[in-house]
This record gives structure tokens, C-alpha cells and sequence, in this order.
């Protein structure tokens, strides 16, 4: 866009201006120069001739022109023609504009010619000027004055000059002459008289005013006139203009003191050094000083004092004393040369540059009462403050040590301390992982899923302890075109088993129970064939009701082993007490009891005729368990044939697993008296009279997770606890026992081959690095899916403990069925109430009356092969699945939709009333009353004591209590290519997840951290050392090539200066394929980090801290290195000190002490204090604490006053003036 009109004033009507020939248009923002330089054609069609430039100036291509304007004559007479003419090299080429008067000559012949002609008809001077442009943006102009006539004649004068730049050359610039005005000032009085004679921050002293402006700067000129206005404020106030400073009185500027406080309250609820703010609305002054400085600043001074001035050889900053080793030796140096600041020594100077600095708070003294380790937390500079490690083994647990963490502590006193377990998830690895416990896979192609996680077992328990839960996710990510999932872990939680942890990835999300039967995700008795065995360490409590003692035989109380439920039934030794190292073996849930001879243990009155006793022992040679004084009544176990026995009854049932826990179950029923081995039950109920329980040994037997309930519990229960279950995946731990033949059992899992037909298979997902297109398989070969058959004659799954749990008003059925069986119905789950039948005989006339009030039912079942559920049935003879083909079943209730192999099929209604049942559509509605609950079984429903059993095989029965979506149902159906969208993971309890505080300790102000040993060794230069991690892997490698260290075993790597952790995923005798890639080798350790908390803390003192630039290493008063950054000021004067709060150490046992307050500050500044329920959601009522500034002025201190104007002209200053 082109303006004309700013070059073309006055000359055209309405403001615009027109585009004339010989003159340059630049925009030099742009560096676009536009030059008209001729016109050319003829009416009705002329035209302009253009010349344009673009980005000459930024190239250098443009320069002013250097030219001479001249005139035939400069003293013409009126009338006379004059010929202006410029001089210039022609080589190039230029445009020329000409202005009369500063008018534009605009006649065309005026226009772009070097030479013009000019007469001029009246007397009096005549201003010529050119401009002459390169037409790149290079223009310089000339002016000639003309004198017409006799000039004398006339009444104008010339006024001639140069205007000139202190920086550049000045082109184009006009002068306008103009009569002086009358200029007006107002002189005001502002302020206090009185705030003068002492002036300060904050107050306002008495101030002249002149245009409303403190001593502003006054332009006079020659011939202006200035008039001065007093406004009412200087009424019988005088001033003078001086010619010099006649007297001025002294300046000093008042510099404050500001040191932070504790108000009246102090909080409470406090479990960790609350973050504390302040704001002020004026800037800090930083300044430079010698008295005060920050704690790292003094031990550097110290250091470098001690090296230059003793003669004792110069020594590291966190050396301690060689008579005390908790004590920094630059400490006992500060006290024995009463250094008082960091003055000058031997020509060196040290000054300490203060800046705006921080507040901290600091309790009052208190003990440790908790310690944390997660979940996961990262401090102020980004380490950690809470996490549980990763690559620990609870066979060389780390030692902990609780150190103190602030340089305001008395080291001398009481420390706490503590015990750590390896209890936590560390790890969580999906199998298909590239790397050995890798955490990240690819899954299928355009898997836009995001999973959850699931782990479970023996910890998590989340309503004793929210701490206690793992926490972790999955996060999706693309890598060029390959889909991949990381998993991360926030929490590693607590009481986590080695051999009793799972981690399970689950979509659709939560699913209320989740049967897999799967090689891996079951507990199978052949250790060699699957990775879990039976354990009491997966199951939740089956019977809280009835379960009357409980010993968990973990710890050692007082020389007995604590009950759980019922403190009066001590677990105690005869005729010795117990003690701790009855308590060093392993068990399967925590410890175990170790008994052996003379030891013997009992517990007294803890039988009536109705019980169960559970129990699991390990024995290493024959013992005796007697619940009378009559051993007729007990129980014996011969090693040599690995055979129990019960009360003499001639019948021996053998263990099942050799080298591994035995479960003992005895049920007795009014005195009838069953005996169960891992899960099997005796055919000879006996008599037994039982009241307290003994048990010896001539031998160690190892003792665990004993409970007695006061009932006779079910067969399917006593299997529950003796761990012969399918595993419920979802981690609501609804595992199914099963019941009916022995091979039913999950003895070993059953041998399946690729494409046998035991498990559904299906073409892998196209370009899928991982897929297997097997289900339950996460990669192929794996062969980890399997299926359940059940024979149609006494198979089932009984989940009738759990039927409590089940009440659920809506939900999703999902399962893969292969049966060719006509049977109708073909039970896959049912749920009932039991009927009731009352018979009534009338007496007169012997007339019997049968009344039958029905029970209640659910069903999933197969009729005619058609799905049906609730009331609801698929109703096209093609939708029969009883082909002996796989199938997968979805139906959701009560809504009544069916999926067969992910195809919504039509459904029509069918009758639920029978003779003995009548069936709901739901589970919510009789739920409380049910006593039967199977997979597999359905109790007849017109004939009241026949069963009827599924006949054919099942896989991943999966129950939501919510309606599953289309989208869903179609995920699960093709979960049959494989598994690598949810791979099976590898769960590792690697982690400090628990640390018990033994001892609190006292004197505590900040809260200590935890600081975790390679095991038992404090340094990791201690372990067995390896230069690289290559000569390590080799040291460990058999003939085979396998890495065969030692399972949680450390080994140091010089090169690296890092520990490593072996990791044995899979031992050598295990035959089945555990993961894709390496399963054993050595791997990183990451340290645990933790932090103590205190239980009811207040705070007592806030002191300032100096936040540094970077990161800081500093060596705490015990010489622990730690990092740091933010760091406390102090001071080494204690005339310069505030005294710590009453309830801190007194006497102070160091000779560094807290500033009594920072310069700086140019007011109060406003503090506030976090509230305790930051940290302590428990603290809701308990009082936040409150701070405020002390801000003051010191008169003993010489930084207190700052000389700014020593004054001049006087004598003396009287005192009272001052």
C-alpha cells in the first residue's frame, strides 16, 4: 500500500496526494522503494514509468548521493529568470524533486529534471531546495537562498542554520519560528515535616513539589518566560532558588532486620516439615556481608582457614572427627579457634553474597513414629524422596538406617531406628518384553487400548494400609509404526509374597471375577510344569464369621506367637519359652515357627466337638499333633512314607507334593472327625474328644498360617484354603476349588500341543510382531492357555463361599465353551437358594400334605446348545454351539443380549418357574440366601437330589458386574489371535515396601531419611567386585552359556559405579516356557529411598535458607554426604543469633547458630504456613500453625545504617536531631 499524501502537503484537495514524477516512495521496513520516473503514452491511455527496488538498502546497495546545487545567479532582480542546476556524477542513475518555499514545484517541467528555470516577481529572499534520490533508498537534499531585489525593502529577516544530530545525518527537517509562550510551573508541599527528622522505609518525609515531581529537571531558554504558582500547601512555607547547595543534611539510609517467627499456635497433626510462603510488594536488596552466610558457605571458609593456617594437612569436607566419628571435623575445628565470621586471613577475603531468601519450618523436637517408602514421591530438585527400590531379595534384605536430615539437631542424642522387608513390587515385566524385565511391549497393529493393571496376591491390602496397594499403568505410545505400551509403577506396595504375586492386565476394565485356567495363572502341585503352586498366601478369608483363632506365626510376642483373633489363646513353648530365631524360616505367608525337640507348642481350650482346623506344615522328620492328653486322639506324620494319620484310624494320606508345604485340614462334625491332606479328604470319619492343641517334633518342623474356626467347614472350603484352586485374576481373590473326580484336580497342567483343539486358535493378527494365535498365549510356542474338561458326570467349580459376593443387579457373562454334548440344559454357572419342603401329616386323618416353596436361581446354560441366561435365549437353531467346535459366549443381564463369536444373535423369552426352582433375571435378588454357587453344576430343578454337570470344555470365564459394550465384546471375541494386547506379565517382589520403626528416637526437627544398605553392606565397594559388566556376566555363565547366579544376589561394577542385582525368572528344572528372551541375568539395582514421619508434630522455629543455583552436595553435621538445594543460613557469632525455641537441645551443641534476622527486606513480609492435612489427611482437626516477621532494626549491629549523603555545610548535628 502506497501513501502519496505525507510527501504532498498542501497541494490537492480532500488529503490526497498525487503520485509525483522524479520523487522515491520507501518503506524502509520493508526495503521497497518505489520511484516514478517519466510519463509515456497518450490520452486516453498514459501511462507512469516505474522504477522499483527491493532489499537494496540490507544489501548496501543504497547511498545518499553526493551532489553541489548551483544557481546562474543568487541576486537576481524581479523578474529575472535564474537557472538551478545540479552537479553530480552521472554514471548512475538518479531522480530529482524540487520545492519552493517547501512547496513542491509539481509543473511537468519541473518534474525529475536535474536543471530548471525560475523567475520570481517580488522583492524578498526565495528558499530553493532539491532532493535527489538513487532510487534504492539513498536520497540527500540541498537549499540555495535567492535574494530577489532590494531585500532591504522588505520587513522579513533571514534566519539561517544547521540542524544537527548527536547521531546521524538529519534529512528533510523543518524549522518553525513561533513567539515564545508564557510557561507555568505549580509548587507543591508534600509529606510530614516531622517524618524528616528520622526518614525510614516506610514513613514520608517532607518533599517540595514542582509540577507534582520531586526535583525534576527544568528547561530554561532564552527569552521564555517561567511563572512560578505556590498552591495552599506552601502557605508560610518558604523557598529560594540558589545558585550552589547552600547546607543539605545528612542522608542515611535504615536498613531493617527481618527475622521469621512462630506465632502463638503452633499446629498440630504435623507428620512432616510443612512448606511455608510469604509475599512482600517491594523487591530485595541483596548485599554482601561477613557475619552471615549459608551452612556449606561455612564449612568451605572452615576448610579453607584450617588449610591455610594450621599445619595440619588439608582434609575432605565431610571428614569427621578422629575422636567422634558422628561429628564433622570442620565442627570441632569452628569451636576450638572461636571463629566469629568469615573474616580475612592470610590476604584472602571472604564475602558472602546474601540473596532473597526462603523460609523454612522446623518442629519442635519430636520422635519418629512411621516410616514411608512410597508411594512414589519426588522432592524439591527432582530425586527421590519415596520409592521402594527395585532389585532387592528378602533373603539379604537391606539394612536401614534412620539419619537425620537438619543441621539443627543434637546429634547426640537418641537415634531412631528401624527394620526394612522386601515386600514391594519393584518390577512388572510384560513377557514379550525385548529386554530382560523390560517394561515396555508392542502390541498389535492400531491398538488403541489402554489397559489396566492388577496386581494381587499376598499384599494389597489396601483397608488395613492404602500404602499397601500397588499403583501403576500403562502408557500407549507410537514408535514409527509399531504400537507400543509402558508400564510404570507409583507404588510398589507392601506385603507382597515372592511365590505369591500376580500381575494381570485387564480389558475391558474390571472385571468382577476372571477364571483363565491358564498354565500360569493357576496353582498347579507340579512345580517343574507351572510357575504357581498352592499357597494360603492368595486366598482372602473364606470364614470371617465362624474363624475363632488365628496364628500367623510371623513374630515373637513375649515368648509366644500372638493370635490374631483371639488374644487369650497364646501359641507358647514347653518347657522353654519361644524366641526370635524359632522365627528365621521363611513360611508361605511371612515366617514361620520353627519346632523342635524338647520344644513344644500349644494352645489351650481352643476345641469344641464342631471345628475345622487348618494348618500348613513343612516337617523334616516325624512329629505328633495331640488336642487331648490322649495321643489316641491326634495326629501323626511318618517321614518315611510321607503319610499322615488321624486318631489310630489304620488310614494314611500321603502328601502330595514332595519337598514343599503340606495343608492339614481336620473337620469335626459333633465329634465325627474328618482328616484332609493338600485338599483330599479321608473315606473313615473317626471319633476324636478335642480340646487344646499340642504339637511335637523330633525333628525341625516348620510352622504356618494356623486357623481354627468353630464350625465343620465344606470340602470345597477346606480346598480353598488348601490352595487347590483356579485363581480368580480379577484381585478379588474368588478362586474356584474344583470338586469331583481326582483328575479334576489341578495336579499338573494338562500336555497340549499347537493346534490340538484344547484351546481356540485363529489366524495371528496381520503384521503383529507378537502374536501367537493361540489363546491365552502372549507369543508363540508359549503354550501358557489352557482349558478346563469337565466329564459331564461330577466336575465342577465350587464358589458357594463366595456367593455372598455375588450380588449384582446387572453384569456380563463371557466365556469360550466346546462341548458337543445334547444334554439340556448344560450348566456353565448357576446360583440358587435351596427350596423349602415342609411335610404336614393331619393326625385325625392321617392325611400327609407336601408344601413346596420354591428356591431361587440364575443360569447360564446351554439348551439344545442354544445360549441362555436369565430368562433370556438365543432362539435360531443356527446360533447352537454344541457343534464340538470353539464358541465364545457373551450375554449380559438383565438386558438379555447374546454374542456368539462377537455376532449379536436374536433372543426370545423363556419360562423360569419349575417345581423345586424359580428363576430371576438378576443375582442382586436373592444373593443373601444362596447356598449354591458352581461353574459347571446346576441342581435339578423338578427332582431334588439329582445334579446336573456340564460336559465338554471351558476357557477365560470372565464375570462383569456391568453391561459390556458392542466394542467390548468384540476386543475379548479376538482375543483368540493371541495375547499380546495383554501379555502376560512378570510380577517381582523386589522392592522395600514395608520399614517398622523399633526405636522412635528423639530430638527429631525435620524429618529424617531412610537410608538403605546393598544388604548387609553398608558401602557398595564392599561387594564382590567386577571391573565391567561383561567380566561380572562371564564370572557367571555355565557351559551352557546360561547365567546361573544366585537369585537377588549383588555384585558391584567399578567402571559403572553401580550395583547389579541377578535376577533368576526361571530355575533350570523348570520345563515350561516362563518368557520370550532372557528369563535369568543381572540387572541394575536402584536404591530405595524413604523418609520418617513424626505422628503429632508442632511446629517450633523457622529459620532462612539460601535456595542455590544448581543441585548442592554438603555433608550433614554427622558428615552424610547428602544433596541439597536449599540450605540454611547461619551465623558463627552468637551475639548475632536468635536462640532456637524452648523445646529445642539445650545446651546447643554446636557453635553455628541461627541469624538473628536477614538485611534485605524493604517490609514486613506476610508468612503462611501449609496445613497438616497436606501430608496427614487424618489432621482435619487439628490447627494449622501461623508465622510472622519480626521486622526491627538492631542498634548494635554497624550494617544497621547505610551512609548515602554525609551532608554538607555543617558544623554539628545536636543528637536529638539525629
Amino acid at each position: 500500500l502506497l501513501d502519496a499524501t505525507p510527501q504532498t502537503p498542501n497541494l490537492f484537495l480532500n488529503g490526497e496526494g498525487a503520485l509525483l514524477i522524479g520523487k522515491t516512495y520507501s518503506d524502509y521496513d520493508a526495503d521497497v522503494h518505489f520511484t516514478a520516473i517519466r510519463k509515456g503514452g497518450v490520452d486516453p491511455m498514459p501511462f507512469i514509468e516505474v522504477a522499483v527496488h527491493a532489499g537494496s538498502v540490507n544489501r548496501g546497495e543504497a547511498e545518499a548521493p553526493d551532489f553541489t546545487l548551483s544557481a546562474s545567479t543568487t541576486f537576481p532582480t524581479v523578474g529575472e529568470y535564474v537557472r538551478m542546476s545540479v552537479d553530480i556524477n552521472r554514471s548512475s542513475n538518479y531522480a530529482y524533486s524540487w520545492y519552493l518555499n517547501e512547496e513542491h514545484l509539481i509543473a511537468e517541467k519541473y518534474l525529475n529534471n536535474p536543471s530548471i528555470f525560475l523567475n520570481f516577481n517580488e522583492v524578498g529572499y526565495q528558499i530553493l531546495r532539491v532532493v535527489v534520490s538513487d532510487m534504492k533508498g539513498g536520497v540527500a537534499s540541498r537549499n540555495i537562498v535567492i535574494s530577489v531585489g532590494n531585500k532591504d525593502h522588505t520587513n522579513k529577516s533571514l534566519v539561517t542554520g544547521t540542524v544537527r544530530s548527536r547521531q546521524n545525518p538529519v534529512q528533510g527537517a523543518r524549522v518553525v519560528m513561533q513567539k515564545a509562550p508564557v510557561i507555568e510551573h505549580t509548587v507543591s508541599l508534600a509529606g510530614d515535616v516531622f517524618d524528616s527528622f528520622l526518614p525510614s522505609g516506610s514513613n514520608n518525609p517532607a518533599k517540595f513539589l514542582i509540577d507534582g515531581e520531586i526535583a525534576p529537571e527544568l528547561h530554561f531558554h532564552r527569552g521564555e518566560i517561567h511563572r512560578f504558582v505556590f498552591d495552599p500547601t506552601m502557605e508560610g512555607v518558604s523557598m529560594s532558588f540558589l545558585g550552589g547547595v547552600e547546607n543539605e543534611s545528612p542522608e542515611i539510609l535504615i536498613n531493617m532486620l527481618s527475622d521469621v517467627r512462630i506465632d502463638l499456635e503452633n499446629g498440630s497433626g504435623y507428620i512432616r516439615n510443612p512448606d511455608l510462603n510469604y509475599t512482600f510488594s517491594s523487591s530485595f536488596a541483596n548485599y554482601r556481608t561477613q557475619h552471615v552466610g549459608n551452612y556449606l558457605a561455612m564449612l568451605e571458609y572452615l576448610q579453607e582457614h584450617q588449610n591455610m593456617t594450621q599445619s595440619t594437612p588439608a582434609i575432605d569436607i565431610n571428614s569427621t572427627a578422629a575422636n567422634n566419628s558422628q561429628v564433622l571435623d570442620l565442627l570441632e575445628y569452628l569451636e576450638d579457634q572461636n571463629l566469629t565470621g568469615f573474616f580475612d586471613f592470610n590476604d584472602t577475603t571472604r564475602v558472602n553474597v546474601i540473596t532473597r531468601p526462603y523460609a523454612k519450618a522446623l518442629m519442635k523436637e519430636s520422635n519418629v513414629t512411621k516410616a514411608r517408602v512410597g508411594p512414589l514421591e519426588i522432592n524439591e530438585f527432582g530425586g527421590l524422596l519415596a520409592f521402594g527400590g527395585r532389585g532387592y531379595d528378602r533373603n539379604d534384605t537391606p539394612v536401614v538406617e534412620v539419619r537425620r536430615a537438619s543441621i539443627w539437631e543434637d546429634y547426640n542424642k537418641t537415634e531412631a531406628s528401624a527394620t526394612a522387608y522386601v515386600d514391594g513390587v519393584g518390577t512388572i515385566s510384560p513377557v514379550i518384553s525385548d529386554s530382560l524385565l523390560g517394561n515396555t511391549w508392542e502390541s498389535r497393529p492400531g491398538d488403541s487400548v489402554v489397559p489396566e493393571i492388577v496386581v494381587w496376591g499376598s499384599g494389597g491390602l489396601g483397608a488395613q494400609d492404602p500404602d499397601a496397594i500397588v499403583e501403576a499403568n500403562v502408557t500407549n505410545w507410537r514408535d514409527s509404526e509399531s504400537y507400543m505400551r509402558t508400564i510404570s509403577i507409583y507404588n510398589q506396595g507392601k506385603g507382597f509374597e515372592p511365590n505369591s504375586t500376580m500381575a494381570v492386565l485387564h480389558y475391558p476394565l474390571d472385571p468382577f471375577a476372571y477364571w483363565s485356567f491358564d498354565r500360569h495363572e493357576s496353582l498347579f502341585e507340579d512345580k517343574n510344569k507351572s510357575r504357581h503352586q498352592p499357597s494360603p498366601a492368595w486366598n482372602s478369608e473364606p470364614d470371617a464369621v465362624n474363624l475363632n483363632h488365628y496364628w500367623r506365626l510371623d513374630t515373637n510376642k513375649s515368648g509366644a506367637s500372638e493370635n490374631e483373633i483371639n488374644a487369650s489363646a497364646l501359641f507358647s513353648g514347653i518347657p522353654v519359652v519361644l524366641n526370635e530365631t524359632d522365627f528365621n524360616n521363611w513360611g508361605l505367608l511371612g515366617k514361620a515357627l520353627e519346632i523342635n525337640f524338647p520344644n513344644k507348642l500349644h494352645a489351650l481350650r481352643v476345641f469344641d466337638e464342631n471345628f475345622t482346623l487348618s494348618m500348613w506344615v513343612k516337617p523334616q522328620g516325624n512329629f505328633e499333633m495331640n488336642f487331648t492328653a490322649n495321643s489316641n486322639d491326634g495326629l501323626k506324620y511318618l517321614a518315611a512314607t510321607n503319610e499322615y494319620e488321624l486318631a489310630n484310624s489304620g488310614e494314611f494320606l500321603e502328601a502330595k507334593v514332595a519337598n514343599y508345604w503340606t495343608h492339614i485340614g481336620v473337620v469335626s462334625n459333633e465329634g465325627e472327625a474328618n482328616l484332609y491332606i493338600d485338599g483330599r479328604v479321608g473315606t473313615n470319619p473317626v471319633t476324636i474328644d478335642a480340646v487344646d492343641l499340642n504339637i511335637t517334633s523330633t525333628n525341625s518342623l516348620l510352622l504356618d498360617e494356623v486357623r481354627i474356626y468353630d464350625v465343620a467347614l465344606s470340602d470345597a472350603e477346606v480346598r480353598y484354603l488348601s490352595g487347590r484352586s483356579y485363581l480368580d485374576l480379577s484381585g478379588n481373590k474368588y478362586h474356584a476349588p474344583p470338586m469331583g473326580s481326582d483328575d479334576f484336580l489341578p495336579i499338573s497342567p494338562e500336555v497340549v500341543t499347537a493346534g490340538d483343539d484344547k484351546v481356540t486358535e485363529y489366524l495371528p493378527y496381520p503384521d503383529s510382531t507378537n502374536g501367537s494365535g493361540r489363546l491365552g498365549d502372549s507369543f508363540a510356542g508359549e503354550l501358557n492357555g489352557l482349558s478346563l474338561q469337565f466329564d459331564g458326570a461330577s466336575d465342577y467349580l465350587d464358589l458357594s463361599t463366595h456367593s455372598l459376593g455375588f450380588g449384582l443387579a446387572e453384569g456380563t457373562f463371557s466365556v469360550w465353551v466346546k462341548t458337543s454334548s445334547a444334554q439340556s440344559p448344560n450348566p456353565i454357572f448357576w446360583l440358587s437358594s435351596p427350596p423349602a419342603i415342609d411335610v404336614f401329616t393331619d393326625t385325625e386323618t392321617n392325611e400327609t400334605e407336601i408344601t413346596i416353596t420354591p428356591g431361587n436361581f440364575f443360569a447360564l446354560e446351554l439348551s439344545n446348545g442354544l445360549p441362555r441366561l436369565g430368562g433370556i435365549g438365543a432362539n435360531s437353531p443356527s446360533n447352537q454351539v454344541n457343534d464340538g467346535n470353539w464358541h465364545h459366549i457373551v450375554a449380559t443381564f438383565p438386558l438379555g443380549q447374546i454374542w456368539i463369536d462377537g455376532s449379536l444373535v436374536s433372543t426370545s423369552n423363556y419360562d423360569l418357574q419349575d417345581t423345586l426352582y424359580e428363576g430371576l433375571d438378576n443375582l442382586f435378588s436373592f444373593s443373601a440366601n444362596a447356598d449354591t454357587m458352581n461353574i459347571g453344576r446346576a441342581m435339578d430343578r423338578t427332582n431334588r437330589d439329582q445334579q446336573i454337570f456340564f460336559n465338554g470344555r471351558m476357557d477365560d470365564f470372565i464375570i462383569y458386574d456391568r453391561l459390556l459394550t458392542n466394542a467390548e465384546v468384540q476386543y475379548l471375541f479376538e482375543m483368540r489371535r493371541g495375547r499380546e494386547q495383554l501379555p502376560r506379565l512378570e510380577a517381582v517382589v523386589d522392592a522395600v515396601g514395608t520399614v517398622d520403626i523399633n526405636r522412635g528416637g528423639e530430638g527429631y526437627r525435620e524429618n529424617p531419611e531412610l537410608v538403605f544398605w546393598y544388604g548387609g553392606e553398608e558401602n557398595k565397594s564392599d561387594l564382590l567386585s567386577f571391573s565391567t559388566l561383561t567380566s561380572l556376566e562371564n564370572n557367571f555363565t555355565d557351559a551352557n552359556g546360561d547365567a546361573n547366579g544366585t537369585h537377588g544376589q549383588l555384585a558391584y561394577v567399578e567402571d559403572e559405579d553401580t550395583v547389579y542385582s541377578f535376577h533368576q525368572g526361571q530355575s533350570s528344572n523348570r520345563t515350561y516356557s516362563w518368557r520370550q528372551g532372557t528369563a535369568n541375568g543381572w540387572r541394575r539395582l536402584i536404591d530405595a529411598h524413604g523418609i520418617g514421619e513424626f505422628e503429632n508434630a508442632s511446629v517450633g522455629e523457622i529459620v532462612w535458607v539460601e535456595k542455590m543455583n544448581t543441585v548442592t552436595t554438603l555433608p550433614m553435621p554427622d558428615g552424610r554426604l547428602v544433596d541439597r538445594i536449599k540450605v540454611d543460613y547461619i551465623t558463627m557469632n552468637q551475639n548475632r543469633s536468635t536462640p532456637l525455641e524452648l523445646n529445642a537441645s539445650y545446651p546447643w551443641p554446636h557453635s553455628y547458630y541461627q541469624p538473628n534476622g536477614l538485611f534485605g527486606f524493604n517490609e514486613k513480609v506476610a508468612l503462611s504456613i501449609a496445613p497438616p492435612t497436606v501430608h496427614n489427611a487424618d489432621a482435619t482437626q487439628s490447627p494449622t500453625a501461623a508465622a510472622f516477621s519480626f521486622y526491627f532494626i538492631d542498634p548494635d549491629i554497624n550494617e544497621t545504617v547505610t551512609i548515602l549523603d554525609g551532608g554538607h555545610g555543617i558544623n554539628n548535628i545536636p543528637l536529638d536531631q539525629v
